[in-house]
């Protein structure tokens, strides 16, 4: 009776022990990846990876940590880093391989590394697989959407998401739900409508990309002014920011300020030398200033940088037939 009393308290003591062991593992892990997000967010990028690199040791079999040091890497635009991240969360969890969040970054990852077909088969799964109707569901289902130009489907997905926000969700969120509806209304050319939900999402999320966002939907409604202001509050949260930098140029060669312009738009690449949009209006100022050459030189690369993207084939051609029209 005893010993058996004794196996008792011991299988007692260790059970809580275990037990004990496993809520400060899930505090330990909940606030390393706490810190490392406000650093993220605050564009301290060495410090948010040193922190999810401590929350994977904390936990090697949670795959969060691999996720969020993803989102660091890929707005360092180091693709082959980002995608890495993903492979060693699959070899702890091979079946979140089929899951929308896992296909929405690896098609992400596919962006950075410019591959467009990989990209394109992965926005597709997306679109065709069943999902449970949770906000993120939605939200991951409307960004498949919009990457392959389905803007009315994608809008369609975010309005819906807005109806199913409540009390109970989290600010991050709702200023996610808020920024999505803008976006989608940007790329339909309702820049009032866009302004007015970029403005909201600050609310709940004063970030960069919430700035760089409201920014652009300024600058598309020839708000000039306000696009700059809010270009630079963007850059101020997070200098390597290239789509601020771009939209900076763009916004200063609108206004006919081709130096200012071309110092932006070279920042922009100097920040991340595969972004398009900084060296596509790169290309038109130089054509603008009549530097023929160097215009031609920058699309000889974003040519190799792009193919075979049609799109991006298109807006070759016009910078091309500009140059031919000089």
């Amino acid at each position: 009776m005893k010993k058996c009393m004794v196996l008792v308290v011991l299988f007692s003591v260790v059970q809580s022990t275990y037990s004990q062991l496993n809520e400060d593992v899930k505090a330990a892990l909940a606030q390393h990846l706490l810190q490392g997000s406000e650093h993220y967010e605050n564009a301290k990028y060495r410090e948010a990876l040193h922190e999810f690199d401590q929350a994977k040791k904390v936990d090697p079999d949670t795959i969060k940590p691999y996720y969020a040091a993803f989102w660091v890497y890929y707005r360092l635009h180091d693709g082959d880093s980002a995608l890495k991240e993903l492979q060693q969360s699959s070899a702890i969890n091979k079946a979140i391989e089929d899951s929308p969040r896992y296909l929405y970054l690896l098609a992400a990852a596919y962006e950075l590394l410019s591959d467009i077909t990989k990209q394109k088969e992965c926005l597709q799964k997306l679109v065709d697989v069943e999902m449970e109707p949770t906000i993120q569901n939605i939200l991951i289902k409307g960004k498949a959407y919009d990457e392959l130009e389905q803007h009315e489907q994608s809008l369609k997905l975010f309005k819906k998401a807005v109806t199913l926000i409540d009390e109970d969700t989290e600010k991050p969120l709702k200023g996610q739900v808020y920024w999505s509806v803008g976006h989608a209304s940007i790329k339909l050319k309702d820049y009032e409508t866009a302004i007015k939900y970029f403005k909201e999402s600050l609310k709940f999320r004063a970030v960069a990309q919430n700035y760089d966002s409201l920014g652009t939907a300024y600058r598309k409604h020839k708000d000039h002014q306000n696009a700059i202001k809010n270009y630079r509050l963007a850059l101020k949260n997070d200098p390597l920011l290239d789509n601020a930098w771009a939209g900076l140029g763009r916004t200063y060669r609108a206004q006919g300020k081709l130096n200012k312009a071309k110092r932006y738009l070279e920042k922009g690449l100097e920040v991340n030398s595969l972004h398009g949009q900084s060296r596509q209006h790169l290309i038109h100022v130089f054509i603008d200033l009549g530097k023929i050459e160097e215009a031609k030189e920058h699309i000889k690369i974003l040519r190799e940088q792009t193919m075979p993207d049609q799109t991006w084939q298109k807006r070759i051609a016009k910078c091309l037939a500009r140059i031919e029209n000089k």
